[in-house]
């Protein structure tokens, strides 16, 4: 098999999202990522989360460092205008941009999250691969419109209404190491929630594999 023809079908499984690209590593299974001894997170929301981000391509579209607005310095607990670092990401799935986000971080946390870093790995896993041990998230689910800037990365036109998720992301002494604004395309993105009654776990998932064919 000519090698332009494997390349072609390691990025269509890729895209497809049954492959994780590492750079330095070669290629493999999703699943095998997924289920790496290293992770610690385990159960719920947050494992769901990196399983979205293990079964999905990310594209950067901005990795900088920037002072803190007031509403990213309460969220991180820091003094406005402290230094942070600012990650705008489109995911996509099966080639279809799926979310838009904005995330922010202690600005000493950079060297774990470096740009080429996300084009591999969940930002989650990349944190936890440094050292830093992620524990818990707070999270609120609300409705927006569409900006110029989220509509073109979401190919839907400016107003549309959007799923916006703010989130704060803690690790185990308590500080907060992560402040993410999502927006997601209505079409292609469906939130499910598993309820139970006292005593018994509750299991809330990412549902993303209802997309449109390509």
């Amino acid at each position: 098999m000519a090698r332009v023809t494997v390349r072609s079908a390691l990025a269509r499984l890729a895209e497809e999202g049954l492959v994780i690209r590492l750079r330095g590593k070669g290629t493999l299974p999703a699943a095998a990522l997924a289920t790496a001894p290293h992770l610690k997170l385990r159960g719920g929301l947050l494992e769901n989360i990196v399983s979205m981000g293990q079964r999905t391509r990310v594209s950067v579209l901005e990795w900088r460092r920037v002072p803190a607005a007031s509403a990213v310095a309460e969220a991180l607990e820091l003094e406005r205008g402290a230094a942070v670092l600012k990650v705008v990401r489109v995911r996509k799935f099966k080639g279809q941009p799926l979310n838009y986000t904005e995330v922010y971080l202690p600005a000493e946390l950079a060297d774990a999250v470096q740009r080429h870093t996300l084009q591999d790995m969940p930002m989650l896993v990349a944190l936890e691969r440094s050292g830093i041990s992620v524990s818990s998230a707070e999270q609120v689910l609300g409705a927006a419109l569409a900006d110029i800037a989220v509509a073109q990365a979401l190919g839907i036109a400016p107003g549309t209404a959007l799923l916006r998720a703010s989130r704060v992301v803690r690790d185990e002494s308590g500080r907060a190491i992560q402040y993410l604004i999502g927006h997601y395309h209505p079409e292609r993105y469906e939130y499910h929630m598993q309820l139970s009654r006292v005593g018994r776990d509750t299991r809330i998932w990412i549902d993303n594999e209802r997309l449109p064919p390509t």
